[in-house]
């Protein structure tokens, strides 16, 4: 390379280093906008500290159900004779929603009479045996008695008569084997008896359930509202496993949502909530926290929150999804002062004050809720204390401030 060369490429250098200089320094005073150079003193946008509220929300995902909403299920299984509803139809409680063709179940309460009716003969007929067998055993124990008391008679005769005795005895003997027979016999009747009893109640229970399912075969609504499910067709079946319907009362609905245990403790009954549902309209509507549920669903972590409306709300339907707004801290005629002014430095939370003498002062604060617009300060500063929240960062103790307009 030339010497003329290396002058140039020198010369080149130089002007970079110029213009890196001079943009460092462009840099810098775009970095650093609040000093004064003209004052010396740090331009600074101030705040008075003041009473105020301060209010922490949280934004929660609910969905819309109805207060009463009951899955209507057929007590027994069978094939639909009819339908006398439609989906969106409006029932009254009682009204009839559909009936099972009754073939079926109407041969099986016949077969549940017949069964019933014998064993009740049956039983009848035990109760009988056990009558007459008691009868018997009445009449065997007067025998008895009468032979007892001719052999008492024998044993006193004037003079003995022997033959006569031991007549009377061999009739005693005769009697309590007749006892002994009719006892043995009557056991086994009473037994025979309980066990016709026993077949008897056991057939009772099977019309009664014959009875029961032919009262079933009309299915009609729990209660009143709007048919929002209806699973069931003419000719289909219906299962006792699947709903056939689901009865909602639209007119009372409320927003269903769930909470962690860390909020459990921020909220209560009654306290008021705003819900949101994009699908009617932007505005939120007035609520209120209706109930808290006090333990979460089994295997679940999370506690549900009911939300009633205040008032009406025109449009909102169960199943569509809310957004709820609630209160999750507040803290009223507190010292508030913008969020921004509080500087974290050493681990401490400082807040940069102008003084009386318009220069700067770093206090050691102590803060409570914070709602990101105005933070609540426990204590450090006093209600007219003129905090720093822009250039906070660019003043020491006893810095020289100058307050923006």
């Amino acid at each position: 390379m030339s010497k003329r060369n290396k002058l140039i490429v020198v010369f080149v250098a130089f002007l970079v280093v110029l213009a890196a200089i001079a943009g460092g320094r462009e840099i810098y005073r775009a970095l650093n906008p609040a000093k004064d150079t003209k004052a010396g003193a740090v331009s600074v946008s101030v705040s008075e500290a003041a009473v105020g509220t301060v209010s922490v929300t949280a934004v929660y995902t609910g969905k819309v159900t109805a207060e009463k909403e009951v899955s209507v299920f057929p007590k027994i299984p069978g094939k639909v004779e009819s339908v006398s509803v439609a989906l969106g139809d409006k029932v009254a409680e009682g009204d009839v929603l559909f009936k099972l063709d009754p073939a079926d179940v109407s041969g099986q309460a016949n077969q549940a009479k017949i069964q019933a009716d014998g064993a009740k003969k049956a039983r009848d007929k035990a109760a009988k045996a056990v009558k007459d067998l008691q009868k018997a055993g009445d009449d065997a124990n007067a025998a008895l008695q009468a032979a007892e008391d001719a052999v008492k008679q024998a044993s006193a005769a004037v003079p003995p008569q022997p033959a006569a005795l031991q007549e009377a005895m061999k009739g005693v003997e005769a009697a309590k084997a007749a006892v002994a027979q009719i006892e043995q016999g009557l056991a086994q009747a009473e037994a025979g008896y309980d066990q016709a009893d026993i077949q008897y109640q056991l057939a009772s229970e099977g019309v009664k359930a014959a009875s029961d399912a032919l009262a079933n075969l009309t299915v009609k609504s729990p209660i009143s509202g709007t048919v929002t499910l209806l699973n069931v067709q003419t000719g289909g079946m219906a299962a006792q496993t699947v709903p056939a319907a689901v009865i909602s009362n639209v007119s009372d609905i409320r927003v269903t949502m769930s909470v962690s245990e860390s909020t459990l403790p921020k909220i209560k009954a009654g306290d008021a909530a705003a819900v949101k549902i994009s699908a009617v309209s932007d505005e939120a509507l007035p609520a209120k926290i209706e109930t808290i549920v006090p333990s979460p669903p089994q295997g679940q972590t999370t506690y549900p929150v009911i939300i009633a409306f205040d008032g009406d709300a025109p449009g909102v339907n169960p199943g569509m999804f809310a957004e709820v707004t609630l209160t999750t801290g507040r803290a009223a005629d507190v010292i508030i002062i913008p969020s921004d002014a509080v500087m974290i430095k050493s681990g401490k939370q400082i807040v940069a004050i102008v003084n009386a003498d318009g220069k700067a002062g770093l206090k050691e604060v102590e803060t409570g809720l914070d709602d990101g617009k105005n933070i609540e300060i426990r204590s450090g500063i006093a209600v007219g204390d003129k905090v720093i929240y822009e250039g906070q960062y660019y003043v020491d103790e006893s810095s020289e401030v100058k307050i923006a307009a």
